[in-house]
């Protein structure tokens, strides 16, 4: 790092210090609501982060600072010594979160992937600082209409304002740095849309996921935003909307996932066709179909049983494939994704053969498991190959790792799905690494 980066980190540090001390005495003199404190460090700070891409010419800086602010914060919030002094300031509000280290990684990655861009850093970094505050303390003071999202409640209310917050915020960036050609009826379709996807976002997250989520999806979206023609924009727009809708439509039916999961099934969904197109929402979309319509369900589930947490761990590999593709754009990427949702689909399937009492032989149930899933994936896969010298290596690859989740899931899986969340981390973990394998035929390593 070179001189004046150091004393920026030095600088940024010695500010968020200063700041909870500060904070720390309101809150002794005054005794604000928690909320109201840990909230006006977020927006303190988040400000500040706004001001990196003149403040800082290298990433490793940004980084450095992230992670020196990260373990800091950490520190006060987690360490009995100072959990009860200036540790209130973030340890204040009595629910589990990891929101100041999802906010730091995120000002780090955001700030990478932007090359030092102001708009596709700024703008998603200030949908954070002010929608994901005031969305809190509106849904606190106003919140009348309640969701559950996982471990907690969240208000429409709440993700109301973090629509409005985060559209204005879009306005206002694109005024600040207009792209060039970009109208202004394109620019609305633009903040309209990232309006929508922050208050979905809002209303999934959990434990502070938010901090992470809505920036990394806030650049995502905005960089793809930026390459689309008003007709692009606007049937993004329907298929939002049309999507959004449907999980509405939902919610009165008898369903396993909770109504955070269900819409941030939606949101993926809507991020595979947005960044990828047709051909990268289809294997989610079938995924949905077979799983809620098709799969027999010979036992009774519970109600409402499964949140975010379970949705995230099936699609958090496709995810990585679709974010590696967007970076990128090589096609490769392609089959490993494919076979994310195929192997999703048969461990899905196996979890319900082996709760409705296990088969004599785990040959059977195997094959059983994965026939389906891996007769759908033939099609797309021979096509990618197109016949080529990779058909077969692909195929077999693609096979092998199916087989690989089946039997990691046949071995762990102790009686029926549940929503622990380690078995589901565990299941996400098998089906990344065979999509590795995968991504290793289809690219002739």
């Amino acid at each position: 790092m070179s001189g004046p980066d150091t004393a920026g980190v030095v600088g940024v540090f010695a500010l968020l210090v200063t700041l909870v001390v500060v904070l720390r005495q309101w809150q002794m003199r005054r005794a604000p609501p928690p909320e109201v404190v840990r909230k006006s460090l977020h927006v303190a700070m988040g400000v500040t982060t706004l001001s990196f891409p003149w403040l800082f010419k290298s990433v490793w800086a940004v980084v450095a600072v992230s992670a020196l602010s990260a373990l800091f914060i950490t520190a006060i919030e987690r360490l009995p010594r100072w959990r009860d002094s200036v540790g209130q300031v973030v340890a204040g509000v009595q629910r589990r979160s990891w929101g100041t280290v999802f906010f730091a990684m995120a000002v780090a990655l955001v700030f990478a992937m932007s090359g030092g861009d102001s708009l596709l850093y700024c703008v998603p970094m200030a949908m954070l600082t002010f929608g994901d505050s005031l969305a809190a303390l509106v849904g606190r003071r106003f919140g009348m209409v309640k969701f559950q999202t996982g471990e907690s409640a969240k208000s429409w209310e709440g993700a109301g304002a973090m629509f409005a917050v985060t559209f204005l915020v879009v306005v206002v960036g694109l005024l600040l740095w207009p792209p060039p050609g970009m109208n202004w009826t394109q620019k609305l379709l633009a903040a309209l849309m990232l309006g929508l996807v922050g208050m979905v976002v809002e209303a999934v997250s959990w434990r502070g996921l938010d901090n992470l989520f809505l920036p990394l999806l806030g650049y995502l979206f905005l960089k793809t935003y930026l390459d689309l023609e008003a007709t692009g924009l606007l049937l993004r727009l329907v298929v939002l909307v049309v999507l959004l809708f449907f999980t509405v439509r939902q919610r009165s039916q008898q369903f396993v996932l909770r109504d955070n999961a269900r819409i941030g099934a939606a949101l993926f969904l809507y991020v595979a066709f947005a960044v990828g197109g047709w051909q990268w929402f289809l294997p989610p979309l079938a995924l949905l179909l077979l799983y809620a319509r098709f799969i027999p369900f010979e036992y009774e589930v519970e109600k409402n049983k499964y949140s975010f947490e379970v949705v995230l761990a099936v699609v958090g590999p496709g995810l990585v494939w679709l974010l590696l593709y967007r970076a990128w754009k090589l096609e490769e990427f392609f089959p490993p994704y494919l076979y994310a949702f195929t192997a999703s689909l048969a461990v899905i399937w196996l979890a319900r053969i082996k709760h409705n009492g296990r088969p004599r032989g785990a040959g059977a149930a195997l094959a059983k498991a994965s026939l389906v899933p891996a007769g759908l994936m033939l099609a797309p896969l021979i096509w990618l190959a197109r016949g080529g010298d990779r058909l077969g290596l692909l195929l077999g690859a693609a096979l092998a790792a199916l087989l690989l989740a089946c039997l990691a899931v046949w071995w762990r899986q102790d009686g029926g799905p549940e929503s622990r969340e380690w078995d589901w981390t565990c299941r996400s973990s098998w089906v990344l690494i065979g999509s590795a394998l995968v991504y290793a035929a289809s690219a002739g390593f």
